[in-house]
C-alpha cells in the first residue's frame, strides 16, 4: 500500500536501557502518554488518510498492551517500529501482526547495554526470528566515539550470525572526561571538554566509518533508489549517514513536505511539523489536526534528522511546481 503520509510518532521517553549516547536520556518515568488504544486508532482513521505510522520512543515494547494497539493501527494502516527488542513481547508482536502490514523494524543493537545485561543471544534470537517470519528487518548500531574501535569485531561476530550491521553516526554531545568534569569541584570545566558529533570525528575516524557504511552495504545488498525511499516510504535510508559525516546538513529556505506529507507526533497526540520545526498543528487523538496544504520552506538551521529531511526536502524549483500540480489537479477534480 502507497502511504499518503508518514507520521513520525514518539510513542513514549520511556526506555528500559540506559545507553551513555541516548540523545533523549533514558528515563525510567512512568508511560505519560496516551493509553486508550481505540482513541488512538479512531484519530489515526479520522484524518482520512492511508498512513505509514513510524513508532519509536523510548521503547515502543513499554507502552501498554503494544501488540494490541498494533493489531488495532494495521487494519487501516502501514506501522514502522524502531525497538531495542528487549522485550518478551516481541515474540507476542511476530505471533500477531500481518508482516505485510509492517514496513520495516528497525532493530537498535546497543552492544554495551546488552553485554551488561548479559542479553546478546537474546537480540540475534529475535532479530532472526522476525526476519525469518517476514518482517522487513535491519539492526543499527550507534558508532559512539568510544565504541568505533571495537565495531571491526562487532561486525564479524553478528555477520556469522546472520545479522549485517549498518553503522548509524552519532549525534549529540561526547566528553571523554565527563565522569572527572561530573564531580561537583569540577563541574564548571565540564563545558571545555565537551565535543558535539559528527563535526568532532577525526580524519581517520570519518574515514574507518566511511569503511564500514560501504562494507554493510555491500555485504547486506542493500539499495534503494532516491525515488522508491521517498516517495514509497519504504524507510528512511541508514546510508545516508555517509553524506552528513562531516556535520548535520542545513535546508534553510528551501520548500519541504513536512508539515503535508511528514509529521511528527507526541505521545499525547500533539503534532509538530518536524525535529527541528516546533509549529503545532494540533492533536490528533482530539480531532484537531491541520496539516499543510502545500510545501512551505525550511526555518531551521540545521536538519537533525537528515533521514527525514533528505526525504522530504525539494530540491528545486521543479519538484515545487510539480506539487502546485498535483493539489491543483486534487483541487479540480474534488470540485
Amino acid at each position: 500500500m502507497k502511504c499518503e503520509m508518514e507520521i513520525n510518532w514518539l510513542i513514549n521517553d520511556t526506555c528500559n536501557f540506559d545507553c551513555v549516547y541516548c540523545y533523549p536520556g533514558s528515563k525510567k518515568n512512568e508511560f505519560a502518554g496516551e493509553r486508550d488504544i481505540q482513541k488512538i486508532a479512531s484519530g489515526f482513521k479520522r484524518t482520512g488518510l492511508k498512513l505509514m505510522i513510524y513508532i519509536s520512543g523510548g521503547e515502543p515494547f513499554l507502552f501498554p498492551h503494544f501488540v494490541d494497539l498494533c493489531k488495532e493501527l494495521t487494519k487501516d494502516h502501514i506501522i514502522s517500529v524502531n525497538s531495542n527488542i528487549s522485550h518478551s513481547d516481541v515474540f507476542k508482536f511476530i505471533k500477531e501482526i500481518n508482516p505485510e502490514r509492517v514496513r520495516c523494524f528497525h532493530c537498535s543493537l546497543h552492544i554495551e547495554e546488552r553485554e551488561r545485561r548479559k542479553s546478546v543471544k537474546d537480540f540475534i534470537e529475535k532479530y532472526n526470528l522476525l526476519k525469518r517470519n517476514g518482517f522487513y528487518t535491519y539492526a543499527s548500531y550507534v558508532l559512539y566515539p568510544p565504541v568505533i574501535r571495537r565495531f571491526k569485531k562487532d561486525y564479524a561476530f553478528f555477520e556469522s550470525e546472520g545479522i549485517i550491521l549498518r553503522p548509524k553516526i552519532f549525534r549529540g554531545i561526547y566528553n571523554k572526561f565527563n565522569k572527572i568534569t561530573g564531580l561537583p569541584v569540577l563541574k564548571k570545566l565540564k563545558p571545555r571538554f565537551q565535543r558535539r558529533y559528527p563535526n568532532e570525528y577525526s580524519k581517520d575516524e570519518k574515514k574507518t566509518i566511511l569503511s564500514y557504511i560501504r562494507q554493510s552495504q555491500v555485504d547486506g545488498k542493500f539499495h534503494i533508489s532516491h525515488e522508491e525511499d521517498k516517495w514509497k516510504g519504504r524507510l528512511s535510508d541508514t546510508y545516508l549517514d555517509a553524506s552528513f559525516i562531516d556535520g548535520l546538513p542545513s535546508f534553510t529556505g528551501k520548500y519541504c513536505m513536512a508539515g503535508k506529507s511528514f509529521v511528527r507526533m507526541s505521545s499525547r497526540g500533539e503534532v509538530y511539523r518536524c525535529c527541528d520545526d516546533a509549529t503545532n498543528l494540533g492533536n490528533l487523538f482530539n480531532g484537531e489536526i491541520r496539516f499543510f496544504e502545500k510545501p512551505k520552506r525550511c526555518r531551521a538551521s540545521l536538519c537533525s534528522c537528515p533521514y527525514i529531511g533528505y526525504r522530504h526536502v525539494l530540491q528545486n524549483d521543479d519538484e515545487y511546481k510539480n506539487e502546485e500540480r498535483v493539489l491543483l489537479s486534487t483541487t479540480l477534480n474534488s470540485g
